[in-house]
């Protein structure tokens, strides 16, 4: 087995998925060493143990896994470009500089199982700060099916469909990818599948989501996020930023009763909401309305890091309503 090229694949790409040196993109059960609080001074990300790594340069006798492996017993970081990992799911977006400075990852494969509805799900960090990131494995059980594992909680797009109840997503698949001085750009098209029998089937919803990642003269990045959604019945666009408050300018704010769910139910009731993928709604309450405008600008001020700042700037679609 270790004869074959595709041996030293599976030591590599663990590695690739590091995102500012120090964490990696989470997904499912997988979630980050940090949610919301930045990394501490000393987070280097080898998720081998050095004997294995050891082994598998010895074994496989590949040369990039030696100089992952020098690199790695040295503790240095290594420039990596952009990473698409196309057959799992899993891509990364970053800045220029060794560590890289910045990082995008999004998440668009899926699994019958430890898998969350996370297709799509975007997650930004930046010098060692999460600024859009993954909820990660689950604190309890009980709160995994309308949490952690769902929809309503992730950086994502969603549509629900009239008649369908299932945990799983969908997958996806790139469809363009742009690296340049100063830019990093991919296209994902995915669509919700569901399984029958056994055997998975697509369904009519699609998503098209563009991300570009770009550096700035200053200390902050760009982040250009272009959703498409067709299909289906409600579609959702999620952004889960930082914790703390948010200020929103150029649109008013008037509070709503009841949850996301809907104005008639209370914070847990998941019974009763107009349709089953509503659940995770179902569990966000001290709603408000954001007025209609043609678009709005929202700035998120971080409680963990004083100067960790998320500005917003939203192109309203014709007949959406946006919520906090």
């Amino acid at each position: 087995m270790l004869a074959d090229p595709r041996a030293a694949r599976v030591v590599l790409a663990p590695h690739e998925i590091a995102m500012t040196g120090g964490s990696f993109v989470g997904f499912g059960d997988g979630g980050g060493p940090a949610v919301q609080a930045p990394l501490p001074a000393d987070a280097y990300h080898a998720p081998l143990a050095p004997r294995s790594l050891a082994w598998a340069a010895e074994y496989t006798a590949d040369a990039e896994v030696r100089r992952l492996q020098a690199a790695v017993t040295s503790r240095q970081h290594l420039s990596r470009g952009m990473t698409i990992l196309d057959g799992v799911g899993l891509a990364v977006l970053r800045s220029d500089g060794v560590p890289e400075r910045a990082a995008v990852g999004v998440v668009y494969g899926d699994t019958s199982g430890h898998r969350h509805q996370d297709l799509l799900d975007v997650q930004l960090w930046l010098q060692g700060q999460p600024f859009l990131s993954d909820l990660g494995y689950p604190q309890s059980w009980a709160s995994r099916v309308h949490w952690e594992g769902h929809w309503a909680t992730h950086n994502s797009v969603w549509a629900t469909i009239p008649g369908l109840t299932t945990q799983l997503a969908g997958r996806g698949r790139v469809v363009r990818s742009l690296e340049t001085e100063g830019l990093q750009l991919i296209e994902i098209e995915a669509a919700r599948w569901t399984q029958d029998a056994g055997h998975w089937q697509q369904t009519v919803v699609t998503f098209r989501r563009l991300l570009a990642l770009l550096q700035t003269d200053g200390e902050g990045v760009v982040l250009v996020d272009l959703s498409r959604v067709t299909g289906g019945d409600e579609h959702f666009r999620l952004c889960r930023g930082l914790e703390g408050t948010l200020e929103i300018a150029g649109a008013g704010r008037r509070p709503r009763p009841g949850t996301l769910a809907g104005e008639s139910t209370t914070r847990g009731q998941v019974d009763g909401v107009a349709h089953p993928d509503h659940g995770g709604l179902a569990w966000m309450d001290d709603v408000e309305e954001v007025g209609e405008a043609d678009g709005w600008r929202g700035l998120w001020r971080s409680r963990h890091v004083a100067d960790a700042q998320l500005e917003l700037h939203v192109l309203r679609a014709h007949g959406a309503r946006a919520f906090t």
